[in-house]
Parts: C-alpha cells; structure tokens; sequence
C-alpha cells in the first residue's frame, strides 16, 4: 500500500493490479495503462492479462511501480515483507534521490544498508511524505 503524505489519498498496490482507488483509474502490471472509470469487463481482461506471470514477476512490476512515488530529496518510509522487499531492490537504482529511509521493520533496514541506502530513525524526521508497504 503506498499512503501518499498523512491526510491524502490512498494509491493501493495490488499484486494483480495497481488500483488508484481514490481516483477512479486502474493501472494493470506489468504495462501499467491508466483506465479511467474501470468497467467489471475491463477489470476481468487485466486480471487475466495478470495471470500470466508469476506472483513474484508481480511482485517485481509492482515495486518498480511504486518508485513513480517516490518523491526526490524528500525521506521515503518502507514497511515490510516480500513485495517491499522487490520495491527496496528497485530503489536502490535511485537511491541518489533521496537523502534516506525511515523502516518499519529491522529486515526491511537491513536490506536497505546492504544496497547502499541510508536507514533513518522515524524520531530524526519530522515527516515521511510517502510510505510504501505492501497490502
């Protein structure tokens, strides 16, 4: 789930499909075409365009999505689990962009430090504009 800045609309990333609830779009991985207003025949084509690739594949498209969140020069949060975890390996491609990490969870740091990003205490900053977890 990505919670972009504390009081704004949830952007829900889904395993089989990136779902901007809020605003009434869909998005479907891996190609990631934006749908406004999505029918259930929609829904069903890119469910089943999903079931072609394996649920890590998904998970992989999913945290290379969310990097589209993530906001330069500003400190990024990051919970945990297996789809976090395909989202911390992307980032490291940008990790330049950001000044570093505020983690919910001691793995999720660890493998933050491995790839060369900086791991914050959640008491050394004063907000965390978006945090990527999985849902």
């Amino acid at each position: 789930m990505i919670l972009a800045g504390l009081n704004s609309r949830k952007k829900l990333l889904s395993s089989n499909l990136v779902a901007f609830a809020a605003m009434g779009l869909m998005a479907c991985s891996p190609c990631y075409r934006i749908i406004q207003n999505p029918t259930a025949e929609v829904t069903s084509l890119l469910r089943v365009e999903s079931i072609l690739m394996t649920p890590n594949e998904l998970k992989a498209q999913v945290g290379l999505a969310a990097l589209a969140y993530v906001l330069p020069g500003a400190v990024l949060g990051v919970g945990t689990g297996s789809t976090v975890n395909f989202f911390i390996d992307a980032l490291a491609s940008i990790k330049h962009l950001i000044p570093g990490v505020v983690s919910s969870s001691e793995r999720s740091s660890e493998r933050l430090r491995a790839l060369g990003l900086k791991v914050i205490d959640c008491n050394a900053v004063q907000s965390i504009p978006v945090y990527v977890d999985g849902a």
